[in-house]
């Protein structure tokens, strides 16, 4: 059986039904070459362990940031639609009492003169009174949509800078990370 060859091992020189006992292996074992790197680079894994946990406090904090600039931007288009609404029923109201004042002045003025007709200076100052009126009722509405415009620029903003934030998060977290483990395999940054 000169040459046989098993599992890659050349077994020539092994006699049949002979058997064999694996010679004892001279040095320390893997288990304690295990620990033995374990134990000498404890302090590098604890190292890049910390490093995990402060690219992932990045991670949460710029989330954190997205979802709060998030949720100021919806404040603010809430803000805005009720501004909107406000100036809305302001001028509602408004027109409301126009046209009750603007009825109660119709009827002192033709008790006073008799005159039902649309003649005399009495109509015009009634339909000045009018457009004062619907002039105010507009004002409101302008209002409230300026303040809505407003309310949304808000908005647009807090998002933005909570963008800006999250990244600048992320690029603190990365550069730390980087720094440390630099410091850690040489050199540093």
């Amino acid at each position: 059986m000169a040459g046989l060859q098993q599992g890659g091992f050349n077994t020539s020189h092994l006699q049949p039904g002979r058997s064999y006992t694996p010679a004892p292996v001279s040095g320390p074992s893997f288990a304690s070459q295990a620990g033995t790197f374990l134990n000498n680079n404890a302090g590098n894994f604890g190292a890049l362990a910390g490093v995990g946990a402060g690219i992932a406090g990045s991670l949460y904090q710029a989330k954190a940031l997205k979802a709060r600039g998030k949720a100021e931007a919806a404040a603010a288009e809430y803000n805005a639609r009720l501004a909107e609404i406000q100036g809305q029923r302001e001028a509602r109201r408004i027109r409301r009492t126009a046209r009750q004042q603007l009825s109660r002045d119709y009827v002192q003025m033709t008790a006073k003169s008799g005159v039902t007709g649309a003649s005399g200076g009495w109509i015009e100052v009634l339909a000045a009174n009018a457009e004062e009126y619907e002039r105010s009722a507009v004002e409101a509405i302008i209002a409230g949509r300026m303040t809505a415009a407003l309310d949304r620029s808000r908005g647009a903003i807090a998002k933005q800078q909570a963008k800006k934030s999250a990244g600048a998060a992320l690029l603190a977290g990365a550069s730390k990370a980087a720094g440390s483990i630099g410091n850690l395999y040489g050199g540093g940054v």
